[in-house]
């Protein structure tokens, strides 16, 4: 009865770890417009709430916005939309030729399309847009230099430019058709739009590190082994239970452990049947359509592993009890496996915490 309890009660807590996991690794963006008006920016999340605000020079109203990933997804993704919206992908630490030709095509985008739909009123005295459109670059951490994009033909008022590899469609290409009249691109320094009139600059910051993800793992382990040494009073086989514990099973869930990793971040960043535009995993980049989908995946691969650890447990708990009739003995068994796995997650977070994963 106790072992059934004990089993539920850290299966139960497993499970709301990983899911609180899940949903904290959520990426965080910062939006931030560098100039005036502040407090009317920071009103409203809402992408459509700000979109057109202009001041008399055709200049978007700047100030800081915060922005979740998801707030960002829902504003990209959800057709129909009453504006225009033009993404910009760029890493300044990354500078190639590809690069730049993508900054000036947004560049050569932003201020044609201005000097096209920025009317002037002679009644008011003032500039106005009758078509309400929104400039957003991301400006993307060394870690992200292939930023996977979907530009849909579907959506005309969404359009995306990004210095990447991992195109599911040709941007330039896209452009032509879509925008023939904006021209040949021209090669620029620095783009203009991107020191004085992008609506909105993102910096994406991308997911909370492994390291922190990990002290969730390794609180969870402290958890069990106390709860386990505790409920009999056995503080002083803490020293003797790593001596008697089994580190085979250890071992397996080690390896076990690195293999999945390694897998998943193989299908995180490499493409999928030899398709560069489909992945079944692609947290790369803000707006992903699999999102849902990984964090089901990635609750499901940590689940098994904390089952199966448990499951170890169990198996050799039954083995010495049938063996030695001691349930002393039982109890070191399971605190040392505990407090091996605790050890290797310890390691893994301050190798983590070295390489700045």
């Amino acid at each position: 009865m106790l072992r059934n309890k004990r089993m539920s009660l850290m299966c139960t807590f497993a499970f709301v770890l990983v899911a609180c996991n899940v949903f904290l690794t959520d990426t965080k963006l910062i939006s931030k417009i560098d100039k005036a008006h502040p407090n009317e920016a920071l009103m409203s999340r809402k992408l459509n709430k700000i979109v057109g605000m202009m001041d008399g020079e055709g200049n978007a109203i700047q100030g800081v916005i915060p922005m979740s990933a998801n707030e960002y997804r829902e504003l990209v993704f959800d057709p129909p939309r009453n504006y225009t919206i033009f993404v910009l992908f760029y890493n300044d630490n990354h500078i190639c030729d590809k690069c730049q030709m993508v900054l000036t095509a947004f560049n050569k985008v932003a201020d044609t399309f201005l000097r096209l739909n920025t009317k002037f009123d002679k009644e008011a005295n003032t500039w106005y847009m009758p078509i309400a459109a929104f400039f957003v670059t991301v400006k993307m951490s060394e870690g992200y230099r292939n930023v996977m994009v979907d530009l849909d033909p579907a959506l005309p008022n969404l359009y995306y430019f990004a210095p990447s590899l991992s195109l599911k469609y040709n941007a330039f290409e896209q452009m032509d058709k879509l925008v023939p009249e904006y021209g040949i691109f021209h090669e620029e320094k620095i783009p203009w739009w991107i020191e004085q009139k992008s609506g909105i600059q993102i910096f994406l910051e991308g997911e909370p590190s492994v390291a922190l993800s990990n002290l969730y793992y390794i609180f969870a382990i402290s958890i069990m082994v106390l709860f386990n040494v505790y409920h009999l009073g056995y503080w002083e086989t803490l020293v003797n239970a790593i001596k008697n514990a089994n580190y085979s099973y250890s071992i397996s869930v080690i390896v076990v452990y690195f293999l999945s990793g390694q897998m998943y971040n193989y299908m995180n960043n490499r493409p999928v049947f030899g398709n560069r535009g489909l992945s079944l995993m692609s947290l790369v980049y803000p707006g992903s359509r699999q999102y849902g989908i990984e964090s089901v995946i990635i609750m499901m691969l940590y689940g098994t592993i904390i089952y199966g650890i448990i499951q170890l447990v169990e198996i050799r708990e039954r083995q010495l009890a049938e063996r030695l009739r001691n349930s002393v003995v039982q109890q070191k068994v399971f605190s040392g496996l505990s407090c091996v796995y605790f050890g290797f997650m310890v390691i893994q977070f301050l190798f983590n915490l070295k390489t700045g994963r």
